[in-house]
């Protein structure tokens, strides 16, 4: 396994792995925003040179987060200054989950954001996913049920500076 920041000759690999998992994914323009915006904080997980993971997370001020909208369009939100590492999004192929890609994965933006002397982690997970980031020592906030209904999805903070 390799972890290794995102380049533009990933973003087919990255968006296949998106289709499969996430009702509307994000189009290839967009993606190719990302990494020309934020590149130092997108992470991809390798196996055997293909891509099986990918992170995607920026640092900007987290404002009250009760929808999607508080938080996106990502790029606007983009704050090369903030405390804060956002996640946007995680996803491992499904026949590559349960190897340590997601771990992996978490470690890169875990250390990008202690190096880079930030305060926080935040993300938003669905009630499949939380009790994941809260194994990794993520702590919920509050559920928001109004994120991106019907789903139920909750607010989470690793606090870097005490764990």
């Amino acid at each position: 396994m390799i972890i290794r920041n995102t380049t533009v000759e990933d973003l087919t690999a990255i968006q296949a792995i998106e289709s499969s998992v996430e009702e509307h994914p994000a189009s290839l323009s967009t993606m190719n925003c990302r990494i020309a915006t934020f590149p130092e904080s997108c992470f991809v997980s390798l196996n055997n040179q293909e891509v099986v993971g990918y992170t995607w997370s920026l640092r900007m001020h987290v404002p009250d987060i009760f929808t999607f909208a508080d938080v996106s369009p990502f790029i606007d939100r983009y704050d090369p200054c903030a405390d804060t590492l956002y996640t946007i999004f995680t996803a491992v192929a499904t026949q590559h989950r349960g190897n340590g890609h997601g771990k992996a994965l978490f470690e890169a933006r875990k250390d990008f954001a202690r190096v880079n002397n930030l305060r926080r982690m935040v993300t938003v997970a669905t009630e499949e996913g939380a009790p994941r980031y809260c194994r990794a020592g993520y702590r919920i906030l509050r559920e928001l049920p109004n994120f991106l209904p019907p789903y139920r999805e909750f607010l989470l903070e690793i606090d870097l500076k005490n764990c």
